[in-house]
């Protein structure tokens, strides 16, 4: 059950029905139990899976806080972070080495014959609910929170139904405090909720679905098919597709969350409006890289800092940039899909590139910078973050990703792009110009009634009528496959 699809919608409405209608404590159990039926509706091994993670992780948090102050809390936290991330590189790759290793032995068995090909589908939303367990761990460690006394409650966190697929990755310390609490939804929050799945809807359907419609298949597999101008505009296509699709997820998932009175943390807000990367990443997927920030860049610092005082020293400079956007990738590939380690290490030399400048002229925040030079550094840091797309996309390899990047600038052979897919960028572009200027994802709210309603009919008729087009509805969401 796909969470653009009429049936996620039923379900929502009907989870909805019986949710006001119990008290707080019932009202938590209700959830979990409609959390599971979502994730049924995929594949009971995907539920297993998580049942199975949650306890284990339930369990090394009552550890972690039953002797504070001794020493075996800390092996109870590297075990439990060992034992999440092995868990995502394991059903990450298990598509990879269990096939390899069953037919090695049946060959090596005596009379042995290779096993069959197996595949493994990816558990839905481990890659996500694994960070927000480690989070959990080092919180608890850390004394920033007790461990959960409720399995209820911290089952809750862990597969809560709207950001079970692709995010956002909450924080237990301010994601249980709120299942504590009484939850009421008035018409300002319900404007608000029904307008980010609005928004999330026409992001995702009309905007990225569109958009990745237009792109052929074979522009990132054989580039050498298509000219340069050809090159860049499927590219931009591609990076628009990519934003929209992850972003309208969000918007979605913040949306139907907050119809339970449950905010959830945003993720998004205008990145391709950033001036400097470091700006980008505080834009760009945010949950995640609030994440990578607090849990590897800042101990990462730290360590270093106290191995060389010196805060110009080269450790200093690159390695805590590299190494969180290296584990960045990390968590984003597989063993077939490495070349998104490339894509990590771009973005490691692009922040390290920014440090290094601003040793010799340090640089005033971005928007106290002048007009052109605002304009000139958020096209510099999109068109490289373009250029870093190419190895993120799965199914670029090295080869593929030099050529794309050598027919980018081969000024033979020009052909005129297809120019459709510019109206959804244009539409794109305007719908975070507006959302940028007003610093407000629900500025819409605040048009006149005559403006909102006609901005909404609009949005809702170009929602219907792509979807209706297309004959196999909405494509899946490109992070759930994270």
């Amino acid at each position: 059950m796909t969470t653009t699809s009429a049936a996620f919608a039923g379900f929502t409405l009907l989870v909805l029905a019986v949710y006001y209608a119990l008290p707080r404590r019932g009202q938590n159990a209700w959830l979990l139990l409609a959390s599971y039926a979502f994730i049924l509706t995929w594949a009971w091994q995907f539920a297993v899976v998580l049942f199975a993670i949650t306890l284990v992780n339930y369990w090394l948090g009552r550890q972690l806080s039953a002797r504070p102050g001794q020493n075996a809390p800390r092996a109870w936290l590297w075990l439990g972070i060992l034992f999440n991330v092995g868990a995502i590189l394991h059903f990450k790759n298990v598509n990879f080495y269990l096939p390899e290793l069953l037919a090695l032995a049946a060959r090596l068995a005596p009379g042995g014959a290779p096993s069959p090909a197996l595949q493994f589908l990816l558990p839905l939303g481990v890659s996500y609910y694994t960070l927000q367990a480690i989070s959990y761990l080092v919180d608890v460690s850390r004394g920033l929170l007790p461990a959960s006394a409720n399995l209820v409650d911290f089952s809750l966190y862990m597969a809560y139904f709207p950001k079970l697929v692709a995010g956002p990755i909450e924080r237990a310390r301010t994601f249980l405090p709120r299942l504590a609490q009484p939850r009421m939804v008035d018409n300002a929050q319900l404007a608000r909720s029904l307008t980010l799945i609005v928004v999330g809807l026409l992001r995702k359907i009309v905007l990225a679905d569109t958009l990745s419609a237009l792109i052929p298949n074979s522009v990132f597999l054989q580039p050498r098919r298509y000219s340069a101008p050809e090159m860049a505009v499927y590219l931009l296509a591609y990076g628009f597709a990519l934003y929209n699709d992850f972003a309208g997820y969000t918007s979605l998932a913040r949306g139907v969350s907050g119809l339970f009175g449950i905010e959830l943390s945003p993720n998004f807000m205008q990145p391709y409006f950033a001036r400097t990367f470091t700006e980008f990443w505080t834009r760009w997927h945010i949950s995640l890289s609030q994440w990578l920030r607090d849990y590897i860049y800042f101990p990462l610092s730290r360590a270093l800092a106290r191995r060389f005082p010196n805060r110009q020293h080269a450790a200093n400079l690159v390695l805590p940039p590299l190494v969180t956007l290296l584990v960045s990738a990390a968590w984003h590939a597989t063993w077939l899909h490495r070349t998104v380690l490339l894509w990590g290490l771009l973005h490691g030399a692009y922040l390290i590139g920014e440090r290094l400048l601003a040793l010799r002229r340090p640089l005033p925040p971005p928007d106290r910078w002048r007009r052109r030079w605002q304009w000139l550094g958020a096209l510099i840091v999109f068109s490289l973050t373009l250029l870093a797309w190419v190895p993120f996309r799965e199914g670029s390899g090295i080869g593929q990703t030099l050529m794309v990047w050598i027919r980018l600038v081969d000024v033979r052979g020009w052909v005129l792009p297809d120019t459709r897919v510019l109206i959804p960028v244009g539409l794109s572009v305007g719908l975070d110009w507006l959302q940028w200027r007003r610093q407000d994802e629900t500025v819409f709210l605040s048009w006149p009634l005559l403006a909102r309603s006609a901005g909404l009919a609009l949005a809702v008729a170009a929602i219907v009528i792509v979807a209706g087009l297309s004959p196999s509805g909405a494509a899946p969401f490109v992070y759930q496959g994270f």
